[in-house]
């Protein structure tokens, strides 16, 4: 049994070695914990794409499923340098208790709410919010 602590970042895989061990396991007989799938499916990135109007219905046919399931997705923005990733964040400095920065972590301890959201997004450059 593997169970993953750990992994979740670039910063967690910093040589091939890393890479090459997590292959390793994947490949192996062993119960894994995520899944490498499950762990991407988990991915803030990943339900960010998926939360766009017609990507999700590339996995779900019926359309009124697909439309059910969007309704529960809570709000999920890139807060890249592109004209939509520039007004959220704007959005957020400005209304902070409306949002949530919850970066890409193992459970919910991570996330920063109000002035800590500011402040986090105040110091982020480009690359640090893109990613």
């Amino acid at each position: 049994v593997v169970y993953y602590r750990a992994g979740y970042t670039p910063n967690d895989y910093p040589s091939d070695a890393e890479w090459r061990a997590r292959e390793l396991v994947e490949k192996s007989r062993s119960f894994v914990c995520p899944s490498t799938a499950t762990q991407l499916v988990g991915a803030k990135k990943m339900q960010e794409v998926l939360a766009r109007e017609g990507v999700l219905e590339k996995f779900v046919s019926n359309r009124e499923d697909a439309a059910r399931m969007r309704a529960t997705f809570a709000g999920l923005y890139a807060l890249d340098e592109s004209e939509a990733g520039q007004k959220i964040v704007a959005e957020a400095l400005q209304h902070p208790e409306r949002y949530v920065l919850k970066p890409q972590r193992e459970g919910g301890g991570n996330n920063l709410y109000d002035s800590d959201l500011v402040q986090a997004l105040q110091t982020m450059n480009a690359q640090q919010r893109g990613t």
